[in-house]
């Protein structure tokens, strides 16, 4: 059965302008229709952020924290959230293209109906948090974890994934497409789904995660 591709949706084409160093300084924060640009200040944390029907275009939230941010319809586009601390966020129609998530924190996050796309989450955290309906493609997703998270309808397209984390995680399906998985425990993905010429290209290291040694073939 097909995947249910993750919901889409339009953002406004008029926008009020909203600057993160000079705008986005309480809690409980609660805007919508908005173009969120600006390079927040050093050590900014936030809680509660809720932003809705808006663009994140170029902003720097680079370590920022700020948990239990709440996101719906909001396209997100080159910003830059390298070892933010997002965790407890509700990402609910999203889109992320061309984003810096290296090191940031999603743990404990709800993710649904969301594509992450073209972007770099290496080292990301997801561990404990719940996806459905979300697609990452062409994304830098290196030693990310995803670990004791919950996946459901989730599909990863030509993604590096090399030694990333699903230890515990639970899959339901999961579809793996031309990706790298180099130093995954395949053991993890029981589950999850892959074309049989990625099956066959993978076939060392479903081999290794099942403890299976290669015999040395006699020649002559």
């Amino acid at each position: 059965m097909t995947l249910r591709p993750p919901a889409g949706f339009t953002v406004p084409d008029r926008l009020a302008a909203f600057d993160v160093m000079r705008d986005l300084a309480e809690d409980e924060l609660r805007i919508e229709g908005v173009s969120v640009t600006g390079i927040a200040a050093p050590g900014l944390r936030v809680r509660h952020w809720s932003l809705a029907e808006s663009a994140v275009r170029g902003a720097v939230l680079a370590g920022a924290e700020l948990p239990e941010v709440w996101l719906r319809e909001v396209a997100v586009d080159g910003a830059d959230l390298a070892n933010a601390k997002l965790r407890a966020a509700t990402l609910q129609r999203v889109r992320l293209v061309d984003t810096r998530l290296t090191g940031a924190t999603l743990a404990d996050s709800s993710l649904r109906d969301v594509v992450v796309k073209d972007s770099q989450a290496d080292f990301a955290a997801f561990g404990t948090a719940k996806l459905e309906r979300v697609l990452f493609s062409g994304c830098n997703l290196r030693e990310a974890s995803f670990g004791e998270a919950r996946l459901r309808e989730v599909r990863f397209e030509h993604c590096d994934l090399s030694r990333a984390s699903f230890h515990r995680a639970s899959l339901q399906r999961v579809e793996f497409v031309a990706c790298t998985l180099t130093g995954v425990a395949m053991g993890d993905l029981r589950g999850a789904a892959m074309p049989w010429s990625d099956i066959v290209a993978s076939a060392g290291e479903l081999a290794l995660g099942l403890g299976i040694t290669a015999i040395e073939e006699e020649t002559g």
